[in-house]
């Protein structure tokens, strides 16, 4: 095998393994309920509150908990929810899109 082909398959490797290390919830093992939540997101709005206090920053399940809210007439949870995604990420044109719309609601 080429050296400079190992080296980047081992950079690659190494990158991989960092992200997934930052990624999953700390103290914890990766479950399958956590996997499940990255991968495809729940509908149900108690399923994905579990998995939004699993990964509190991650914006698309703060998103789609956000929508989950919309549809059942909680619209201050989803305000909040919404407002909780744009303070993860304020450039996000989505979360801030779907905001704005809760708020004109």
């Amino acid at each position: 095998m080429h050296p400079l082909f190992r080296l980047v398959a081992t950079l690659a490797i190494v990158g991989v393994v960092a992200y997934v290390s930052r990624s999953a919830p700390s103290g914890a093992d990766v479950s399958a309920e956590y996997v499940r939540c990255e991968i495809d997101p729940p509908s149900d709005i108690a399923a994905l509150e579990a998995c939004v206090g699993q990964s509190p920053r991650n914006l698309e399940l703060l998103v789609e908990l956000g929508d989950a809210y919309e549809a059942t007439g909680r619209t201050e949870d989803a305000r909040l929810t919404y407002r909780r995604a744009v303070e993860v990420d304020p450039r996000d044109a989505e979360a801030q899109r779907r905001l704005a719309g809760s708020l004109r609601r």
